[in-house]
């Protein structure tokens, strides 16, 4: 059952920053990467040679021998997984991971089924081989040149087989990798990316004879098909690791290691032996991921984080938000638990005030106005006196020293 947000294999790089000049910018990236620094890395051991003194080869380069130019050929062309795991990180935005399967990483017991699979698909081709060869009346790998000595294969297996990895591999992460997935960000449908990374395979292999490329197309149409039903590379890497092992180990055997012939000079019994063996191969891989229940959606992974872009100034890479796929959940610092702080202290009752032992006197009230104090109540005049106030002497006679007129502030 497949997560809501889950899409196949070649939809993978289409993550929610997608833009559509990311796989056009980073296509042109991985291959001029690519070939620039195998360039430059030739300079090198060029540099190296001459330092040497070793003898020129056909090419009028210095040579190492059959076996050693030939690993560092292998060696060269490996230089791509680390370019196109690159640019789905800085260019994409993505995990590089999602480049090997819909997990994120390779599955390893899974590549190793692949690999027992592709060891009897190899026994098979060999079989059909020698069976078309004795009917056609062909030509076979015995006629080609000399057994050579022990030695002599013990030392080119030793060099080819450390660096055979990595050659294979970087043809499967750009091919089946990088243009299948850069397609499939632009178009829903699986078979413009399958047509696109078939033809560039073929390209990189040189044109031969006309078999020899349609051998190279079914090689690239039916692994790119395997990718994406399976949801990841593995079946790709082990029948391709497979399949270029018997070639050089046959080559390295009769000494035909330094001839130039390559996949695109293949017969047409080749071509038909390939196949039908493709076509077996396909059958009993699918049947394995099917009772397997192999994983094949998986969600899109944007990397984490954010690189400011110095032209616009704005986020090159924006950090996913919360609930888009590669997301991780938003965490804060855990704090250090505080203490509860203590209950309050309930206030004390106030005290009861004792009662007084004798009666208590009612409070007299003040009159309005005092006029003989020589002060009165605000509000009122210093030389007016209440109506209904009176003299302390007798009423109607003056008071005392009074000469008889009017006192000051009444009326006459």
């Amino acid at each position: 059952m497949s997560a809501p947000g889950a899409v196949p294999y070649h939809r993978l790089s289409r993550t929610p920053g997608h833009h559509w000049w990311r796989p056009v910018l980073g296509t042109f990236f991985v291959f001029f990467t690519w070939f620039a620094g195998m360039l430059v890395l030739s300079v090198v051991v060029w540099g190296v040679g001459l330092a040497a003194g070793r003898p020129e080869g056909p090419d009028g380069l210095p040579s190492f021998g059959d076996a050693g130019d030939t690993a560092l050929s292998l060696a060269m062309l490996g230089m791509g997984i680390p370019v196109v795991l690159f640019a789905a990180w800085a260019i994409q935005c993505r995990r590089p991971g999602t480049l090997v399967s819909v997990t994120g990483s390779l599955r390893w017991r899974w590549l190793g089924t692949c690999l027992l699979v592709s060891l009897g698909a190899l026994f098979g081709s060999l079989v059909l081989m020698a069976v078309i060869v004795a009917l056609t009346g062909g030509s076979g790998a015995e006629e080609n040149g000399d057994v050579v000595s022990w030695g002599e294969f013990a030392l080119a297996m030793a060099l080819i087989l450390p660096v055979l990895p990595l050659q294979t591999s970087a043809e499967e992460f750009i091919c089946r990798g990088w243009l299948l997935q850069a397609m499939g960000s632009l178009y829903r449908g699986i078979w413009p990316a399958l047509l696109l990374q078939a033809v560039v395979f073929t390209s990189l292999h040189g044109f031969g004879t006309v078999w020899g490329v349609i051998d190279l197309m079914m090689f690239g149409l039916f692994t790119g098909w395997l990718t994406i039903r399976t949801g990841g590379l593995e079946a790709a890497l082990a029948l391709h690791f497979v399949n270029n092992l018997v070639g050089f180990v046959m080559s390295a055997a009769f000494g035909e290691l330094g001839s130039q012939e390559t996949a695109a000079d293949s017969s047409w019994q080749m071509a038909a032996v390939d196949a039908i063996v493709l076509t077996l191969f396909a059958v009993a891989v699918l049947r394995l991921a099917t009772r397997r229940n192999l994983e094949r959606t998986g969600e899109p992974a944007e990397v984490r984080g954010a690189r400011a872009s110095h032209a616009t100034g704005r986020a090159f890479c924006p950090a996913p938000t919360a609930g888009t796929p590669g997301a991780r959940p938003l965490t804060l610092p855990e704090l250090p638990e505080l203490a509860e702080p203590p209950e309050p202290a309930e206030p004390p009752e106030p005290a009861e005030l004792p009662e007084p032992a004798g009666p208590v006197e009612e409070a007299v009230p003040l009159p309005s106005a005092v006029s003989q104090g020589g002060w009165t109540l605000p509000g009122s005049s210093p030389w007016a006196a209440p109506d209904d106030a009176v003299s302390p002497d007798v009423a109607g006679a003056p008071a005392h020293g009074s000469s008889g007129a009017p006192s000051p502030g009444r009326e006459s």
